[in-house]
C-alpha cells in the first residue's frame, strides 16, 4: 500500500529498524492477496533479516539497494 510504502521509506532516512520491519512486516500477506510476484516477497523477507542486524552502518547500503529494485518495479 502507499502509506506503507511511505512508511518504509521515513523509517529507513530515519533509521528507524523497527518501524521498518513492521511495515515490511505488514506488506508481505499483501503480494500474494494481489497477485504480485514471490520474487517481491522474498525481497521483503531480506529487509526484514536486514532490519535485525546488530550493526547499524552494514543495513542501510543494503536495504536502501533493495528497496530501491522495489520501488522500481512496484
Amino acid at each position: 500500500t502507499p502509506l506503507l510504502i511511505s512508511t518504509m521509506k521515513q523509517s529507513l532516512r530515519d533509521k528507524d529498524w523497527p518501524s521498518l520491519y513492521s511495515a515490511v512486516h505488514k506488506m508481505i500477506p499483501s503480494f500474494s492477496i494481489v497477485g504480485i510476484s514471490s520474487d517481491f516477497e522474498s525481497i521483503a523477507k531480506k529487509i526484514q533479516e536486514l532490519t535485525i542486524i546488530p550493526k547499524a552502518k552494514y543495513k542501510t547500503p543494503k536495504i536502501q539497494g533493495i528497496q530501491s529494485s522495489i520501488c522500481e518495479k512496484g
